[in-house]
């Protein structure tokens, strides 16, 4: 691919409810061309969709390494598609 990896930095908050890092990471293509790379960023199996996971569950679950479907029912994914010019 012509482009650099994804970089994905997922934010939160700690028990003592200060903003925090929680995830810092270089994301993997899940669906690539040789010039057009995917990238899952974020799912949710929820609707409205749970944006507190850290809080409400006790911890932060990636749940886009889980669910690796292309299309998900009634959930929701997040993807990134890079195209390089002139390639439409």
């Amino acid at each position: 691919s012509p482009f650099p990896s994804v970089h994905r930095v997922v934010t939160g908050h700690n028990s003592a409810g200060k903003s925090s890092v929680i995830a810092d990471t270089t994301q993997q293509a899940w669906l690539a061309t040789p010039v057009n790379p995917v990238y899952n960023l974020h799912y949710t199996g929820e609707s409205p969709a749970v944006i507190d996971n850290e809080t409400s569950k006790g911890k932060w679950v990636d749940e886009v390494t889980q669910h690796p479907e292309l299309v998900s029912g009634s959930r929701s994914t997040f993807r990134c598609l890079d195209v390089p010019p002139g390639d439409v």
